[in-house]
């Protein structure tokens, strides 16, 4: 037998014996914002791929899901931070590494979901918008709804948070930004219409989550960003606190 056939025999064989593994989706505290600032403009560079995501930590349950990272880096539930100052510019480009289109929102002049673009498959589209006031926003994405019009289990972690701060005003290191996201499969034959669900904040669920201790009279910020597609996904008890939309 020829040598270059015996060689490529043992490729082969060792091919077979470690198959492909996926890339881990890590989760995002959302405590490090992306991208260059230059002159009054932000520039950020997204890519969405597949991934493995662990919500409960090496052991526990696994999702294969789509995710977003910056361009080159690992994935993340949720996406990249991105976090700038009112009145500047933030330019982004959305790399679609995935097997079908991808409708990404909230990049666009209204953002949320009423402002949406469509990047084809291994295509980039270029977004840009200015906050123009300071507050709370997000993208998200999905390649096709679900049977009930959502998005399905596989990309409901293609989603980010997007801060706009005053001008001349520094993140506060005690705040925290919670992003909810939920793996959740329709399933028509149960009584609720779901199959089994994971609940995860910053991309992990409870014993899992950060643990946040505070002493009596402190005054923390929290954001929360409902992601999933239910009204109610939490509730919070035994302090007092106030909202600010």
């Amino acid at each position: 037998m020829p040598r270059w056939i015996t060689y490529a025999a043992l490729i082969l064989v060792g091919g077979a014996m470690h198959p492909f593994a996926p890339e881990t989706v890590a989760p995002n505290d959302n405590r490090r914002p992306v991208g260059t600032l230059e002159r009054g403009v932000l520039t950020v560079a997204l890519e969405a791929r597949l991934g493995r995501w662990y919500p409960e930590g090496e052991g526990g349950r696994t999702l294969d899901v789509a995710a977003f990272a910056e361009e080159g880096k690992p994935l993340s539930t949720p996406g990249p931070l991105v976090r700038v100052a009112v009145g500047t510019t933030v330019r982004a480009t959305v790399h679609n590494r995935l097997d079908k289109p991808l409708t990404v929102f909230g990049f666009g002049k209204t953002r949320g979901l009423s402002d949406s673009v469509v990047v084809p498959v291994d295509g980039k589209s270029a977004l840009s918008f200015t906050p123009t006031a300071p507050g709370t926003y997000y993208y998200v994405a999905r390649r096709e709804p679900d049977p009930l019009g959502g998005r399905t289990v596989e990309d409901a972690q293609l989603v980010g948070v997007i801060i706009g701060d005053p001008p001349n005003v520094k993140p506060n290191p005690s705040d925290r930004i919670m992003a909810m996201t939920w793996g959740c499969r329709v399933d028509p034959s149960s009584r609720t219409g779901l199959d089994r669900c994971t609940m995860a904040i910053n991309g992990r669920s409870w014993p899992h989550t950060e643990h946040l201790t505070y002493s009596q009279g402190d005054s923390i910020r929290w954001r929360v960003i409902n992601f999933t597609e239910i009204e109610h996904p939490m509730h919070l008890h035994g302090f007092f606190r106030r909202g600010d939309s």
